[in-house]
């Protein structure tokens, strides 16, 4: 078993999910808080593509709050080393709450990933992901987290093609995801780890793929990959596989959107990102708006909750976001948190609708994510203004005005690698902190603070 990683399902449960080689439908994980046979839970296995192993799941329920468990997850003969998760704290807690928050990141760098025949020519020769992998497991080990949001775009296996140096009808698309949950596991199998869908999750980009679209395309397109992988809490909060869902953490309301699917002008809704493979509709017409509006309904009257924050890939201005900005206003949404625009933007909630600040936090590092300069050192660079950073033609796909909409008027911007850190006061009772950190030197580059009323 491997790529092991664990996601909330509620205040006292976990969801562990992972990977065997073996096409198997048998899940367990055996648990306990001071060895792993204390207990045993059995989930379920899928396979979406035949001859590319099972993805599991089991829910683990009536957890401890507040407590450390240890559990090991296999097939009952063959079992994973052993691995710990916390859950969340009881309601008298007092502490804060922290997560890292980010998108778009890739898997690993162009020195261990060289770009291929098709990358050298569209992507970007020199990049890096392990500036920001190294910068989330420091604070992992230093316990400076609680939990992952990563705002879409998975670890790039759509753009595993442009790593090729054999053939362009190569199969790539498996092994760079598999490769990416394993390069993470270390995070994962320890902290939630929260995703939600962006438009690299859509299918798969592969020459193959496009050869083969019985065996290969079909098979995964429209999120199946990301859908059988990551089981975020949609069954608890009402949502639709893992395309839209929300948590509760201590008092703060966390909601995850689609910004893909389901909705009128969703770029997903009707051909993936290739514009080959069918996509979208995971839900009738408005469902998952209704579904929004009454997840925010019952969050804004629930005394409990004293923070709602949401979190969607695309910015607002890259998408049709006019009914979602109404919802985000009608009750109160703080915070909205982006990736897409592979860099950094804030706005002020006066620059939308006077109630929600805009973070677009995407730079994380990919292959698509190129600087100004030929820094041998990518990241370094952190001067480049909105104006200067719309203007490159990279990847070509990526028009100007596109570009230029994701930061225009933002009263800060950045092209560093970085990624950012929300925290909130006494268990999501008080003021809220949100900071950027480089992911190459640790230093600040941006804060801002939202004070509670």
């Amino acid at each position: 078993p491997g790529q092991i990683h664990v996601a909330m399902a509620g205040p006292s449960a976990m969801r562990v999910m992972w990977f065997t080689n073996e096409t198997t439908s048998a899940s367990i994980c055996n648990f306990g808080v001071n060895n792993i046979e204390e207990k045993s839970a059995t989930g379920s296995a899928e396979t979406y593509l035949e001859n590319y192993g099972s993805h599991h799941v089991v829910l683990l329920k009536n957890l401890r709050r507040g407590t450390t468990y240890k559990y090991s997850v296999g097939d009952g003969q063959t079992m994973s080393d052993t691995f710990v998760f916390s859950t969340m704290p009881d309601e008298d807690y007092t502490g804060d709450i922290t997560l890292a928050v980010f998108g778009d990141m890739g898997y690993m760098d162009s020195v261990a990933r060289p770009m291929g025949i098709l990358g050298s020519k569209t992507m970007s020769a020199n990049w890096s992901a392990t500036f920001s992998r190294e910068t989330l497991e420091r604070w992992k080990d230093n316990k400076e987290i609680d939990l992952v949001w990563h705002v879409g775009d998975v670890g790039y296996a759509d753009d595993a093609v442009f790593h090729t140096a054999k053939t362009l009808v190569q199969f790539e698309y498996e092994g760079a995801y598999n490769g990416y949950m394993e390069w993470m596991q270390n995070v994962t199998a320890t902290l939630p780890y929260h995703v939600l869908p962006g438009n690299h999750e859509s299918e798969c980009h592969d020459p193959a793929c496009v050869v083969n679209p019985r065996k290969l395309g079909l098979p995964l397109s429209n999120f199946t990959a990301y859908n059988a992988r990551w089981k975020m809490p949609s069954q608890e909060s009402g949502g639709v596989a893992s395309m839209w869902y929300s948590f509760d953490y201590g008092s703060v309301h966390f909601v995850s959107i689609d910004t893909e699917t389901d909705f009128d002008g969703a770029a997903e809704n009707e051909k993936g990102d290739s514009g080959i493979f069918p996509a979208g509709q995971f839900a009738t017409p408005g469902t998952y708006l209704a579904w929004l509006e009454a997840d925010l309904k019952k969050a804004a009257a629930d005394p409990k909750v004293h923070w709602i924050f949401a979190a969607g890939h695309r910015p607002f201005t890259t998408f049709n976001s006019s009914q979602v900005d109404a919802l985000f206003v009608k009750y109160n949404v703080s915070l909205y948190l982006a990736g897409h625009s592979h860099s950094y933007s804030r706005y002020a909630a006066s620059a939308h609708s006077g109630v929600t600040t805009h973070i677009t936090v995407g730079g994380a590092g990919c292959e698509e994510m190129k600087f100004a300069t030929d820094n041998p050192t990518p990241g370094l660079h952190t001067g480049t203004s909105c104006a200067a950073w719309a203007q490159y033609e990279f990847p070509p796909h990526n028009l100007k005005k596109n570009k230029l909409e994701t930061c225009e008027g933002a009263e800060f911007f950045t092209d560093a690698y970085a990624i950012g850190k929300l925290k909130i006061e006494n268990f999501g009772k008080g003021d809220v902190s949100w900071k950027l950190y480089s992911s190459i030197d640790g230093s600040v580059l941006d804060s801002v603070y939202l004070k509670h009323n």
